[in-house]
C-alpha cells in the first residue's frame, strides 16, 4: 500500500475533510482536499502543494503551523505525521488515479485469480523429510519439511502432565482437575491420549470454548444497535444454539443452511423445527442501526451488515467494500454485492429488525411449544389454580372466624 493511503489519506479523513472536501457543507477557502483534483487546484488564494518542495508548499507550512495559517485548528499534527507529509510532497504528492485505467483492471483481475485463496482445493501429497521416524500423521509432514528447510528441528515431545494441560485448554478452555490428571497418569495403555480426547469432546465446554470464536465472528452480544443500548431479551437462544451445534458435531453445511435459511428448512420434529428457526439469528444480531428518519437509508444499513456478515463469517472476505465500488483487492464487483444484498432486501427480517419500514417489536417470532414445555407449562398451570383455590379457602375459613369489633 502507497505512503499516501497509509499515512497521508486518513489523516485528511479526519482532520480536513469536514472543512474541505466536496461533502464539506463549505468549502472553506474554497480547498477541497478529498480528490486529485482539489488538492492541484488549491484554495481560492492560490495552490497549496509544490510538487518537491515542501518548504514552499503553503499546505505543509499550515500543517507545521508556520505562519498565520494554522491547519488543522483542534492541535497540530505529530511528529510523524509531519514527517510522512513531507516525504510525500517531497515525492511529488502522488495521489491514486481516480479511476483505475484498463490495465490496471487487467493487474487487479490476475492477482485476484493467482491469489492461493482463489484456487480451488487441492490435496498434495505430504512432503519427502528427512527423519520419516518423526511424523506422527501426514499433517506433521509438511510442517517437518518447513522445520528442515530452515535448518531446524522439532521441539522434544511435551511431558504426559503438560500435554493433558495443553489439550485439556485448547478444547474446553479449562485446566484439567486433579482426578483428570491422576487418572491420566495412571492410564499407560496405548489409548490413554485418544481417551482424554474424546472425553474433551464429548464435554459440554468443548462447544462453549469453539463457540465463542464462531460468536466473535457473529458480532454476538447480549445487546443490539451500534451503541449497544437495546437489551436483546433472547440472544442467548442463538448462543446456546451455536454452542450445541458444534457439540452435536452438526456438519458445517448444514450450519450454515441453518443459519441462512433456517426458517425454510424442512423439519421433522418440532425442536428441530425450533432450532432451524434460533440458527437465522445469525441474520438478526448484531450493531444494528436501529434508528433512523430515512427509513430507505436505514433498510439498506440493516442489508449491508447482513452481506457484511455473510462474506465476513462464510467466505471469509470484506464485502461491504463494494456497496460503492468494485472491491480494491478482492474479485468482488458492485455486481456481486447487489446480488447478495437483492436477496437480504426481499426477504423480511423480523425479531427486533424492520417490520414495514417500522421498527418492530424485538421478540416477535413465536417459537414452537415442546411437548415437555407444554406439559410442564400445564403443570404450572394445574399448580397455580391448586394454590389459588387453597389460598381462597384459607382467605374464607380466616374470614368465617372473624369477629366485628366491640364499639364499646
Amino acid at each position: 500500500m502507497s505512503l499516501f493511503e497509509r499515512r497521508i489519506r486518513p489523516v485528511l479523513a479526519e482532520k480536513c475533510w469536514s472543512c474541505h472536501s466536496t461533502r464539506a457543507k463549505i468549502s472553506f477557502a474554497g480547498l477541497q482536499l478529498d480528490s486529485k483534483a482539489g488538492l492541484w487546484k488549491g484554495s481560492d488564494a492560490g495552490a497549496v502543494v509544490v510538487a518537491g518542495k515542501p518548504d514552499e508548499s503553503r499546505l505543509y507550512k499550515a500543517l507545521l503551523y508556520d505562519g498565520q495559517t494554522k491547519m488543522p485548528p483542534t492541535g497540530r499534527l505529530d511528529g510523524e505525521a509531519l514527517a510522512a507529509f513531507r516525504e510525500w510532497i517531497d515525492k511529488g504528492a502522488p495521489w491514486p488515479d481516480e479511476a483505475p485505467s484498463a490495465k490496471q483492471e487487467a493487474a487487479t483481475a490476475r492477482r485476484a485469480t493467482d491469489h492461493w485463496a482463489w484456487k480451488p482445493v487441492s490435496k498434495p501429497s505430504p512432503p519427502e523429510v528427512q527423519d520419516p521416524a518423526w511424523p506422527a500423521d501426514a499433517l506433521d509432514r509438511f510442517v517437518l519439511a518447513k522445520l528442515e528447510d530452515r535448518g531446524l528441528k522439532p521441539a522434544a515431545d511435551a511431558s504426559r502432565q503438560l500435554w493433558l494441560r495443553r489439550v485439556s485448554f485448547d478444547l474446553t478452555g479449562l485446566p484439567p482437575t486433579v482426578e483428570e490428571q491422576e487418572r491420566f497418569l495412571r492410564d499407560t495403555t496405548p489409548q490413554a491420549f485418544a481417551n482424554v480426547v474424546d472425553r474433551l469432546l464429548a464435554s459440554p465446554s468443548f462447544g462453549q470454548r469453539w463457540g465463542r470464536h464462531w460468536l466473535d465472528q457473529t458480532y454476538y452480544a447480549d445487546n443490539i444497535e451500534i451503541g449497544r443500548r437495546v437489551p436483546a431479551r433472547h440472544a442467548w437462544r442463538y448462543r446456546d444454539y451455536v454452542i450445541d451445534a458444534i457439540n452435536r458435531d452438526v456438519p458445517y453445511d448444514r450450519f450454515i443452511r441453518e443459519q441462512l435459511a433456517g426458517d425454510q428448512l424442512d423439519w421433522e420434529t418440532p425442536q428441530e423445527r425450533r432450532n432451524n428457526l434460533v440458527a437465522t439469528g445469525f441474520l438478526a444480531l448484531g450493531p444494528w442501526p436501529l434508528v433512523n428518519a430515512d427509513k430507505e437509508q436505514l433498510r439498506m444499513d440493516v442489508v449491508d451488515l447482513q452481506v457484511d456478515m455473510v462474506g465476513r463469517t462464510f467466505l471469509g472476505l470484506t464485502m461491504g467494500c463494494s456497496r460503492c465500488h468494485d472491491h480494491k483487492f478482492d474479485p468482488i464487483t458492485l455486481r456481486d454485492y447487489y446480488g447478495m444484498a437483492g436477496i437480504f432486501t426481499s426477504t423480511r427480517t423480523l425479531a427486533g429488525r424492520l417490520n414495514l419500514g417500522v421498527f418492530s417489536n424485538v421478540n416477535s417470532v413465536v417459537l414452537p411449544e415442546l411437548p415437555e414445555e407444554m406439559m410442564e407449562r400445564a403443570g404450572e398451570t394445574r399448580r397455580y389454580w391448586e394454590d389459588l383455590t387453597a389460598a381462597r379457602e384459607r382467605l374464607a375459613g380466616l374470614r368465617a372466624k372473624r369477629k366485628p369489633l366491640n364499639k364499646d
